[in-house]
């Protein structure tokens, strides 16, 4: 990657920890859990509020004309969004993102935000982290992509450490490698820049952000060609924790 595009990315990444650092310190809080799931994602260029119901899981919302809601420039403009019972989570049925992804997506996001002691329990890794803090879902500057993003904290002491998990509904094993390993080799490009947005996303402060250790985690579905999948991910020596799913919210260790 070019000098030229990593401050590029790097100019993006700082504009998104404002973002994340004003919806954090907001007076209103940025999910809603009075009956109508929801929260504010932070886009690379500003605020959008996502569906986390089951109907429509990580789906964009609608008003009462059938109007997508758009990106909001501004939190208030989404906080609005946020708390208006007259959205719609899609047109049509056949419109909603119910695929089994975004089901674990929403669900793990939902769990973070409104019960976060027990998601490492519920992803069975309760060994791995003390704790697992949202910092935000389907990050995206350029070709650089997680589809979560999380501070774990560790048991051993009190600091705390990147995680980037990726969801696929198949095994594929290649592609899925190839995104982790992009970021990954973002976060040593950026350290300065990524624990700022970290930080500011969580209120975690920088110094308790440790980044000699950092997670990626793999969810795909259990079974199949199980052992040569997960070989081929790890073929190198890798230390990618992989979970497999029989259904939206049962997660084992392979």
């Amino acid at each position: 990657m070019s000098n030229e595009l990593i401050n590029k990315n790097n100019q993006m990444l700082s504009n998104m920890a404002k973002m994340a650092k004003e919806r954090l310190d907001s007076n209103e809080p940025y999910y809603s859990i009075k009956g109508i799931k929801r929260y504010i994602r932070i886009n690379s260029t500003g605020f959008r509020v996502v569906s986390l119901d089951t109907e429509n899981p990580c789906g964009h919302m609608y008003d009462s004309d059938s109007n997508e809601i758009t990106e909001r420039k501004t939190l208030e403009e989404a906080i609005c969004d946020l708390n208006n019972r007259k959205l719609k989570n899609h047109i049509l049925k056949k419109e909603s993102k119910d695929k089994p992804e975004h089901r674990i997506q929403a669900f793990i996001i939902y769990t973070a935000l409104t019960n976060r002691d027990d998601l490492p329990i519920l992803l069975g890794c309760k060994d791995k982290f003390k704790e697992l803090l949202f910092v935000d879902d389907e990050f995206s500057i350029n070709n650089i992509r997680a589809d979560l993003i999380f501070l774990g904290k560790d048991h051993v002491n009190d600091y705390y450490f990147p995680v980037f998990i990726e969801l696929k509904v198949t095994r594929l094993a290649k592609k899925l490698r190839e995104q982790l390993d992009i970021i990954k080799k973002y976060l040593s490009d950026s350290k300065e820049e990524f624990k700022a947005y970290l930080s500011a996303a969580t209120g975690i402060p920088i110094d308790k952000i440790d980044y000699s250790k950092n997670c990626r985690i793999a969810i795909w579905p259990e079974g199949g060609e199980q052992k040569r999948t997960v070989n081929e991910l790890n073929k190198d020596g890798s230390d990618i924790l992989i979970l497999g799913y029989k259904d939206s919210y049962s997660f084992t260790v392979e």
